[in-house]
């Protein structure tokens, strides 16, 4: 019996899977490899922009600064998409619910996913850019606030939980593995 007391007939629950992406779909596998090398990118991009450039890149070209949006649009998506991808339990059981599926999520990655898409490079951009037209050095204050969001886009390095899973499901890893 559903939780409203009437009993679901076979329609209702087919009807409920349609919004459900399952594991060994073609399109997900594909978008695991953009997620995948998106974070393998940001690996790189995120500490560079923390350690040697200072932010100066993302501040003062807008080609640093778009592909830093492009990245925070895939996080997004991908945020998106993980309300509605079914998951496998620790038993091994597959979960379609799409209330259970919302719910384990917002438990468990959500705020993590959520702080990694705050378009923390639009900000650099914008702040610097407002800071280069009125003067030609930034205060201290300034550079603390600069520093201070690009340790808070550290955050997107969280997004290195979701390789294991992508590695575990991707077909193309498993077969380039059996090679």
């Amino acid at each position: 019996m559903a939780s409203s007391g009437r009993v679901r007939n076979g329609s209702d629950i087919l009807g409920s899977l349609d919004w459900v992406i399952f594991p060994n779909n073609k399109w997900i596998k594909r978008w695991d490899v953009v997620v995948l090398f998106t974070v393998g990118v940001n690996m790189f991009i995120v500490p560079y922009q923390l350690g040697v450039s200072a932010a100066v890149n993302v501040t003062r070209s807008i080609p640093w600064m778009l592909c830093n949006m492009i990245m925070n649009v895939i996080y997004v998506a991908d945020t998106i998409v993980e309300f509605f991808r079914a998951y496998r339990r620790r038993d091994g059981h597959l979960v379609l619910n799409l209330r259970t599926i919302r719910n384990h999520y917002l438990r468990t990655w959500f705020v993590l996913d959520f702080l990694s898409f705050i378009p923390f490079a639009l900000t650099y951009y914008l702040l610097g850019k407002s800071i280069s037209d009125d003067v030609d050095e930034p205060t201290q204050g300034q550079k603390d606030i600069f520093f201070f969001l690009l340790v808070v886009d550290l955050l997107k390095l969280l997004r290195v939980h979701r390789v294991p899973t992508i590695l575990a499901s991707s077909d193309a890893i498993v077969k380039f593995r059996e090679k």
